[in-house]
């Protein structure tokens, strides 16, 4: 069947579609989204990813977007660190009931009371009472060249665990970027090299997803792969090569990876293989503790799929799988804050998935 301008509720019927209709349902999202371009990629627990790209990398241009670019994947960074948790505890590296005062006591300047006994199961479900961010002042001056991520983050985590607590401790879900950063601290302290280098090692060599890396995807080929977006005056403004959160975010949100390498890191939590994690492992990265939806970096929709997004506000993704029969989906955009983006990327999301509106 065809085809021309295919919508998300005609695809959500079919069981495997095709080639010419995954590529109209991603320039249909685009269009909706108002992205110079946008990536989509979808595979059944037995069936090889499928890719779809449309659009450009620049807007303005004829730079087409490709199937092997490299997309930014923003906050689904932080199920990747609580991945990352879970292969080292695994190892005996650390504990899921480890502190923050067990790991970072007398590495940063204080630890605020309501931190002390915050483990890596409270920070990974957003339940350790940090603040969302550090003040934007500070923010600002991490924006910078950096040699020793570790120290810089180091330096991040001591402002966070000095800021007034949003919650007291295992209270309530208060979304933060600090807390994930704070376990990726952790982490460092325990293993004494940094979160990049131990991500790579522990989840993307492991599942040989190729080309990941961290930051604006363009900042060292800039025509090469597609640029962030934000729209401004009512124009599309591109932004330069090189802009995103500072590097001491990037265990919240800063991975950058193509269609393919996001496929096999959903598939391995959709398929749960052996080798990498072991049921009780992929169990707790899934399952809520706290009573909520919220796992370690995981979403529980009301339809049963584990999901997240992601943006730094010049792009936009979600990605989930369906644990119950083993399909993946993700979609990611060029552009961060046009009105349309999030509800077009949700609707082509849930299509891919076979879940009604």
């Amino acid at each position: 069947m065809l085809i021309a301008a295919i919508t998300a509720s005609v695809l959500t019927a079919l069981a495997q579609p095709t080639a010419e209709e995954l590529a109209a349902l991603c320039e249909s999202a685009r269009a909706d989204a108002g992205s110079p371009a946008m990536g989509l990629v979808v595979a059944t627990a037995d069936a090889e990813p499928a890719i779809a790209v449309a659009g450009v990398r620049i807007t303005d241009t004829d730079n087409a977007a490709m199937p092997d670019d490299l997309w930014h994947w923003g906050s689904i960074t932080k199920s990747m660190t609580a991945t990352l948790v879970a292969r080292l505890a695994e190892r005996g590296t650390v504990s899921w009931d480890d502190t923050i005062a067990d790991h970072l006591a007398g590495r940063v300047g204080s630890i605020h009371e309501t931190y002390q006994h915050a483990t890596f199961a409270h920070l990974l479900s957003h339940r350790a009472g940090l603040q969302p961010n550090i003040p934007m002042d500070q923010f600002i001056r991490f924006h910078r060249p950096v040699e020793d991520p570790i120290a810089d983050r180091l330096e991040w985590v001591s402002i966070a665990l000095a800021q007034e607590p949003a919650a007291d401790l295992a209270e309530k879900n208060i979304y933060s970027n600090n807390g994930y950063i704070v376990a990726a601290a952790m982490l460092e302290a325990a293993t004494g090299e940094p979160w990049e280098i131990l991500i790579q090692r522990e989840v993307f060599d492991p599942l040989g997803i190729e080309h990941a890396g961290f930051g604006d995807p363009a900042a060292t080929s800039p025509q090469a792969h597609p640029r962030g977006h934000r729209l401004t005056d009512q124009h599309t403004a591109v932004m330069p090569a090189g802009a995103d959160n500072p590097p001491a975010l990037g265990p919240a949100g800063r991975v950058h990876m193509p269609l393919a390498g996001i496929a096999r890191y959903l598939r391995a939590h959709a398929l749960r293989p052996e080798h990498f994690l072991s049921e009780a492992s992929f169990d707790r990265l899934h399952t809520p503790a706290f009573g909520d939806s919220y796992a370690s970096g995981w979403i529980t929709s009301p339809t049963g799929q584990r999901w997240h997004n992601g943006s730094n506000t010049m792009w936009y993704a979600e990605a989930a799988f369906d644990p119950t029969t083993g399909t993946i989906a993700a979609v990611v955009a060029n552009i961060g804050n046009t009105p349309g983006v999030r509800p077009a990327v949700s609707k082509a999301l849930r299509a891919l998935l076979a879940v009604d509106d």
